[in-house]
């Protein structure tokens, strides 16, 4: 009695990996890679609006079924789903709705090395440069500083940004008119 039993067994596992394998989904299930998080309180850019995780856990307790799908498959579907419909709504969603409130910024005076280190630190791309008052005067990005580094290696001045050609361009300074 134990070889049929152990023989179907093995049938079904067999059957079950070639399933995943074939439906791209290898097994056993890993979580997603969490995205980067930039070291401060506000909460990841996809929490910030649509649909969160414990909304999913909320809905799924209040639907009182088991269901064979994961959190994190719902979760990432509902995610896509959200995207679907940004794009197709956009234009729709405001600024305010997605923006950091807890900015990393640098003052005007730090040096290079410091906006270095909180890019890295926070995986950002891109700093706002303060005044003494938190006014935002500028921003430096990791291209700006890759430009000044090479060219300072090179002992040649740093050359201004290419493609600048005005308002259209779609470089501003903070507090120009549009």
């Amino acid at each position: 009695m134990l070889r049929p039993v152990a023989a179907n067994s093995l049938l079904l596992l067999t059957v079950a990996l070639l399933f995943n394998n074939l439906t791209g989904r290898a097994g056993p299930h890993v979580l997603p890679k969490s995205p980067a998080n930039h070291g401060t309180g506000d909460p990841l850019p996809s929490a910030r609006a649509g649909v969160t995780a414990s909304d999913i856990d909320a809905v799924l307790e209040d639907f009182d079924q088991v269901s064979d799908v994961r959190r994190t498959d719902l979760e990432a579907i509902l995610l896509q789903v959200q995207l679907h419909s940004d794009r197709r709504r956009s234009g729709q969603a405001t600024c305010a709705e997605i923006m950091s409130r807890e900015v990393v910024a640098i003052g005007s005076e730090a040096p290079l090395r410091e906006a270095l280190d909180l890019l890295r630190r926070h995986h950002i791309e891109a700093l706002p440069v303060t005044d003494e008052r938190a006014r935002v005067l500028g921003i430096v990005t990791q291209t700006d500083l890759v430009v000044e580094l090479l060219a300072d290696a090179a002992g040649r001045p740093v050359p201004p940004p290419s493609g600048h050609a005005g308002p259209r361009s779609g470089f501003h300074p903070v507090g120009a008119r549009l």
